[in-house]
């Protein structure tokens, strides 16, 4: 990529440079999205500036390389803000964490050069890289590729720099494409704003030699826990927010559902200890690579998706005549009320 021009380079304000964890979570719930859900094209706006975009780039290439249980914190107390913030900035996390595993060291020292700068990169919103599930393919073509087929990603790629595409080579050998947005041949059919996909043409879009990137065996397991990890970390900032605002809505907290709220309580602070726990074992993965210790982390991270799935479905199973559910649901609800002086 080195040699690479972004076809539509636009002046921007030089991204903040984060040096140390705890600024990562002050910044990210300082976001102030204006108006409170922005567009796709506010939130890139929004987390280009911050210096977020950067906080995960390995320290071997210059970057502050946090640990997951703070890229995790970043993401759900961005999805109390925006959805979409959540999910561009997942989106990137899980690309640049594919890239890590891939290609040369030039290829990904130009890569985090790149989000140094403010570049975004959106990865495919599907969990994972599963061969069997990639529908786009490569082949030679002059000094470069050729890339055909489509992917879905999530609505906000419409706005990032670059996409980062899984794609079918020879052998079936499977690759990580980088490709600038505004490359001919890529054609968007957007699902609509109630959509959280859009699907992605790539009709014989040319792809430089440079912008190809081979995956290790690791590759798919360790983006695949992270996506998993991150997605959690999305829907436990969202059950923060509603859980937040039913009470908000309340004028009279007398007539609240104690039961329900402490229900709330248990799902989201279950959700939590399961983002830490797995957190941990993509930290170790990440550091001391093996088959054991990524197993693991995998592993984890598809208990804490079926975790997750339950809390968006609502489906944790809880009896209504619990007492130790409604003692945490009157907690919450008397946090509520005003205190007398």
């Amino acid at each position: 990529m080195g040699t690479i021009t972004h076809l539509h380079e636009h002046l921007r304000p030089v991204p903040s440079r984060i040096d140390a964890e705890d600024t990562v979570v002050a910044i990210a719930s300082a976001l102030r999205p204006t108006p409170a859900e922005p567009t796709r094209e506010a939130a890139a706006d929004i987390l280009g500036p911050s210096g977020l975009l950067a906080v995960s780039v390995p320290s071997d290439f210059g970057g502050l390389d946090v640990s997951n249980i703070i890229l995790a914190d970043a993401v759900a107390l961005l999805a109390e803000l925006s959805q979409d913030l959540a999910e561009a900035f997942a989106s990137h996390c899980v690309a640049l964490e594919t890239v890590r595993s891939g290609g040369s060291d030039e290829q990904r020292r130009s890569v985090f050069a790149r989000v140094a700068s403010g570049d975004r990169f959106s990865g495919p919103a599907a969990i994972g890289i599963d061969p069997e599930g990639i529908t786009t393919s490569f082949e030679p073509e002059g000094m470069g590729f050729r890339l055909t087929g489509r992917a879905e990603f999530t609505r906000t790629s419409s706005a990032a720099e670059w996409l980062a595409v899984p794609a079918l080579g020879d052998q079936g050998k499977v690759a990580l494409l980088l490709i600038s947005r505004g490359t001919p041949g890529i054609v968007g059919q957007p699902l609509g704003d109630a959509g959280r996909v859009a699907t992605v043409v790539f009709d014989g879009v040319h792809v430089a030699a440079d912008a190809v990137l081979p995956l290790s065996h690791q590759a798919p397991a360790m983006s695949e826990a992270l996506a998993r990890l991150l997605a959690a970390a999305i829907s436990l900032g969202r059950a923060r927010r509603l859980a937040r605002e039913r009470l908000a809505a309340t004028t009279d907290v007398s007539g609240v559902d104690e039961f329900l709220v402490g229900k709330g309580e248990v799902e989201i602070e279950t959700l939590g200890a399961l983002l830490a726990l797995v957190a941990e074992a993509i930290d170790v993965a990440q550091v001391n690579a093996s088959v054991t210790t990524i197993a693991d982390a995998r592993r984890l991270a598809s208990i804490l998706g079926i975790a997750a799935r339950g809390l968006n479905d609502g489906r944790l199973d809880l009896r209504a005549d619990e007492p130790e559910v409604k003692a945490l649901g009157r907690q919450a609800i008397s946090a509520r009320q005003p205190r007398s002086h």
